[in-house]
């Protein structure tokens, strides 16, 4: 699994774009390293202006020993295209060990740009728990190539969007798996089965199925069974990697929900 899966583990560009609560009426975002453009990072949804820029650690990282980090970049060391909805940092960061954040407005209702130039197909859209209609909830403008999410008025609101091209499957939002039930995971065609089993009578250790890890980042609680949300697991958890186990601070019920752990897979060798 590379570093830049965080969402669903399926797809083969997945957006590890997500929106987090920013300052009063501001919006933050994670901004993605433009392939082929050393120091210049994409914003997927557009803004009116950027006010904030950072940098910190991935959790991915952090799993692997890395001390946390937040920096706010001076305002010399970054710039904003408004038209091209990129940024340019003047300082060189390790884009394997932090992630680029900026802070401001968002466009309203929210705009996403399709990625890398490409064109989007079979989009889905969930907000708020409900499952979108295009030309009702959502449109593409396939001249301007961007995905226009009409009920998403305040940039506050809870949404994933998914979406097809030809190099795979993108996505973005600000829901998390604490949001989702098991309906909406089936609707994105993301796992809706763990991928590890309790290995003691107490449910609190488990071990992953056909794989082995370095770290572990995240863990989510999937359910089990239609009509209530999932879970999400940043921490409470510690991971031992001579056992390749994991082990929760809190015990799962097992009849409500499969274990499904994210983190940095070890190669396997024939």
């Amino acid at each position: 699994m590379k570093l830049k899966i965080c969402l669903a583990a399926l797809s083969v560009c997945l957006l590890s774009s997500i929106i987090y609560p920013g300052s009063v009426n501001s919006h933050n975002l994670n901004a993605e390293p433009l392939e082929g453009s050393p120091g210049y990072y994409a914003l997927a949804v557009k803004f009116k202006s950027v006010e904030k820029v950072s940098i910190s650690t991935m959790l991915p990282a952090e799993s692997l020993g890395k001390k946390h980090e937040m920096i706010v970049l001076p305002r010399n060391d970054w710039s904003y295209d408004e038209k091209t909805g990129l940024i340019e940092l003047k300082r060189k960061i390790d884009n394997s060990v932090y992630i680029v954040r900026a802070e401001g407005k968002f466009e309203i209702p929210l705009r996403v740009k399709v990625s890398g130039g490409e064109k989007a197909s079979n989009i889905r859209f969930v907000y708020n728990g409900k499952i979108g209609k295009a030309g009702a909830d959502f449109s593409y403008d396939e001249k301007m190539n961007e995905i226009k999410l009409l009920p998403c008025v305040s940039g506050d609101e809870k949404y994933m969007l998914q979406y097809s091209t030809s190099n795979g499957a993108c996505s973005i939002g600000s829901m998390s798996s604490s949001d989702m039930t098991r309906e909406i995971r089936a609707y994105f065609e993301w796992p809706v089965d763990g991928n590890s089993r309790a290995i003691d009578a107490s449910c609190r250790k488990f071990s992953p199925v056909n794989a082995s890890f370095s770290g572990v980042w995240l863990v989510h609680l999937l359910p089990r069974r239609d009509g209530y949300f999932g879970k999400d697991l940043i921490k409470g958890f510690t991971w031992d990697e001579s056992s390749n186990t994991l082990i929760l601070s809190e015990p799962v019920d097992l009849e409500k929900y499969d274990v499904y752990i994210f983190g940095e897979e070890k190669a396997r060798h024939n």
